[in-house]
């Protein structure tokens, strides 16, 4: 698969206090590394948790609804949905991604698949992913608190879940008047509101034979903070 790269200047639009204070203690010279490694392991993550989750298929499901679900333009895109743009329209992967929190021998693997330019999801990097992304994406100081539920967004019950768990987040222009009065656009705006409730269901209902947990969560212009240019 294919994923846009993320920039130090991107990642300061994360939304996280915790990923914003990771940043800032990194030393200037430490950063070009630090991205680098950042943008590998949110690679082998997000294709990870694509595959594993089906994501493709929901996506096309949405697109070839008929219900015109229009595409966010990359410029109002948040970090998180630009990166896996290339692959997917609507579903993306809402993490964040703490390299800090790995150790000094699973920084070297990572190191080391980039040396032999061998960056693919295999049984090896797959292993790796599993038995580092939760501590990768735990929203918390450390790894060793507590699990407790926290925002993955403004603070509304809306955009809450387990501070451990993956979050898929969903998200459309749903302001796309597509040429129509305000009834015909209300009218398409709830069919297009039952429609992804049904394939949101759908994905939930996976969750019985899964053992990874995780929540899918719906954002609009007022829940994301837009990236910001590499340059």
């Amino acid at each position: 698969m294919k994923f846009k790269e993320l920039s130090v200047n991107e990642l300061n639009t994360a939304w996280s206090n915790t990923n914003l204070e990771e940043l800032k203690s990194i030393k200037q010279e430490e950063k070009e590394e630090y991205i680098e490694l950042y943008n590998v392991y949110r690679n082998l993550f997000s294709e990870y948790i694509i595959n594993k989750l089906k994501l493709k298929e929901f996506d096309k499901k949405i697109e070839e609804s008929n219900l015109q679900f229009s595409v966010i333009d990359e410029e109002n895109m948040d970090i998180y949905q630009y990166f896996t743009s290339s692959e997917l329209k609507y579903f993306y992967i809402r993490n964040n991604i703490y390299i800090n929190r790995l150790s000094e021998k699973e920084k070297a693997f990572l190191k080391d698949i980039i040396k032999k330019d061998d960056i693919q999801l295999n049984e090896r990097t797959t292993k790796f992913i599993e038995d580092t992304y939760k501590s990768a994406i735990y929203e918390g100081i450390s790894d060793k608190e507590k699990r407790f539920t926290t925002f993955y967004g403004p603070d509304s019950g809306t955009y809450m879940a387990p501070n451990d768990s993956i979050i898929i987040g969903f998200r459309y222009n749903e302001f796309d008047l597509h040429g129509l009065n305000d009834e015909g656009w209300k009218n398409l705006y709830l069919e297009q509101l039952g429609f992804s409730n049904k394939v949101i269901k759908e994905m939930e209902a996976l969750k019985t034979n899964m053992e990874m947990e995780y929540n899918i969560i719906s954002y609009n212009n007022f829940s994301i903070i837009k990236r910001i240019n590499a340059e």
